[in-house]
């Protein structure tokens, strides 16, 4: 799912890089759009041709493609049907894709849906954005985020994958029983475990108001959101601290919003909140798909954007 905050900063491109001691077919060069609720852009082949500007989105269900690349790959639809996500429901349509590739990471034969809301969150984040790559496509595969270095590897072998250096924290999640969401227990100001639903295309933390009301957080001014199928209202609170495994952050600003309910309704689990890119990109992060656990560095710590 896409969620942020209205800010948006432009975009650049894509940028080939090569990393001491690593193949460049293992890892890609990634690029941040959006300013402090950023999302993640990746390099993405799909049928051969690209690259094109996916979004990283662990959040979503199913990988998707834009309207304009579909037409443009002239991928006709099998289906019409309903998705959803933070913003409600969208209408969407299925197609066949001969192969979604990432770096060295190739899925064949798949099933993508055609988004064409991905034009809309385009302009907002001020980037043309062709696509979403979803959990479809991850849960095959571990995936290593250095969110320092705006650098993804990501491989179906652990050996072919960046290793933590240093102190780690591993928290094991589950996989929600209906469309496939990756939850994990996190506890809020000391209380919880609550479930929360980990997001790489979430720019900002979020909790369930009830949750800001039983850990005795308090609800500011309320703000527009944009999430796929529309704008959403939510309130910004701040943290005490949040705390994932062993790895704790202390004194962060997030957002309280009721958009949670239908996502929990979709995916048949509690959601309490969604882990965003404001608490991951502080870590090196590890998400292994097979293995149903996160991995976060906590020896390699960046700046928060």
């Amino acid at each position: 799912m896409w969620i942020r905050l209205i800010e948006t900063t432009e975009g650049g491109r894509f940028q080939v890089e090569n990393f001491p001691g690593e193949s460049s077919s293992d890892c890609v060069q990634f690029r941040s759009v959006g300013g402090s609720n950023f999302l993640i852009l990746v390099p993405v082949y799909i049928n051969g041709t690209g690259p094109h500007a996916f979004i990283l989105d662990s959040g979503a269900t199913h990988s998707m493609i834009s309207s304009a690349l579909a037409e443009g790959l002239g991928l006709d639809p099998d289906s019409s049907g309903q998705g959803f996500g933070a913003g409600g429901v969208v209408q969407t349509q299925s197609v066949r894709v001969h192969s979604i590739q990432v770096g060295s990471a190739c899925q064949e034969d798949s099933c993508a849906y055609v988004l064409s809301d991905l034009e809309q969150i385009g302009v907002a984040a001020k980037s043309n954005i062709s696509g979403l790559i979803g959990y479809d496509f991850l849960r095959d595969f571990r995936v290593t985020i250095d969110y320092g270095r705006n650098k993804l590897c990501i491989a179906r072998s652990a050996e072919q994958c960046l290793e933590a250096i240093g102190s780690t924290a591993i928290i094991p999640f589950e996989i929600s029983p209906a469309e496939p969401l990756i939850l994990l227990p996190v506890l809020v100001n000391g209380h919880g475990p609550f479930q929360f639903v980990l997001d790489t295309a979430a720019g900002r933390t979020v909790v369930a108001p009830e949750i800001a009301v039983q850990c005795a957080i308090s609800q500011d001014e309320e703000v527009m959101g944009a999430g796929v199928g529309g704008k959403l209202a939510a309130k910004r609170v701040n943290l005490e601290s949040i705390s994932i495994g062993d790895a704790t952050i202390s004194n962060l600003a997030a957002i309280a919003g009721r958009f949670l309910d239908p996502i929990a309704a979709e995916a048949g689990a509690t959601v309490h909140g969604i882990l965003g890119n404001d608490v991951l990109s502080r870590f090196l992060v590890t998400i292994d798909c097979p293995g149903k656990r996160l991995i976060l560095d906590t020896v390699q710590v960046v700046d928060s954007r």
